[in-house]
C-alpha cells in the first residue's frame, strides 16, 4: 500500500509539472480518475497533433522493420538447425 501511495504521489507530481506550462490547470486528485486538464492554444494543439502524427508514422516504420527482422531471424534459426543436423550426420560415431 505504501508503494502504491508513493507511486501515486510521483504520478501526481509529474502530471502537475507537465501541466504547469499551460494556463487553467487542474488535477483531479482522485486515484480512480487521475487526469490533467491542460488548455492548449491552437498553435500548441497543431504542433502536438503534428508531433503525434510523426510519432505514429515512425512507430509504423519501426513496427514494419521489427516484423521484417523477426522474419529474417526465423529464417536464420531454421538454417542454423539444418546445418547442425548436417554436421551431426557428418561426424564420425564415437563409442
Amino acid at each position: 500500500m505504501l508503494l502504491l501511495l508513493r507511486l501515486y504521489s510521483a504520478v501526481v507530481t509529474n502530471l502537475t509539472q507537465h501541466c504547469s506550462r499551460y494556463s487553467d490547470i487542474y488535477v483531479m486528485d482522485d486515484i480512480t480518475s487521475l487526469r490533467c486538464g491542460c488548455r492548449l492554444d491552437s498553435l500548441e494543439r497543431r504542433d502536438l497533433q503534428a508531433s503525434i502524427r510523426n510519432q505514429k508514422e515512425r512507430n509504423m516504420v519501426l513496427s514494419r522493420l521489427n516484423s521484417e527482422l523477426n522474419q529474417e531471424l526465423q529464417e536464420v534459426m531454421e538454417q542454423r538447425i539444418a546445418l547442425e543436423i548436417q554436421m551431426e550426420h557428418l561426424r564420425p560415431y564415437h563409442s
